[in-house]
């Protein structure tokens, strides 16, 4: 069994780095998106005080206008997604 560790500056400075460097940084995106996504659906639920349904496929709240509103800040004009 071969093992590879990689010396990281760290999490902020890596992404920095491979923004100017145009390299994939150690984890990749996806995994940290996913990995992130229980944490904000649990603090929203506290929020607002309930159990929330989420459609991972669509990665939005079903049936929930109010949980939802939460899942994002509505971007300033010129910037949109």
């Amino acid at each position: 069994l071969d093992i590879q560790l990689y010396k990281s500056p760290g999490h902020h400075q890596e992404f920095l780095d491979c923004v100017r460097s145009r390299k994939r940084t150690l984890t990749p995106v996806e995994i940290g998106h996913r990995s992130q996504t229980p944490g904000h659906l649990g603090a929203i639920a506290a929020i607002v005080g309930r159990s929330l349904k989420w459609d991972a496929v669509k990665e939005e709240i079903v049936g929930d206008p109010e949980a939802s509103k939460l899942m994002g800040k509505q971007m300033r004009a010129p910037w949109n997604v």
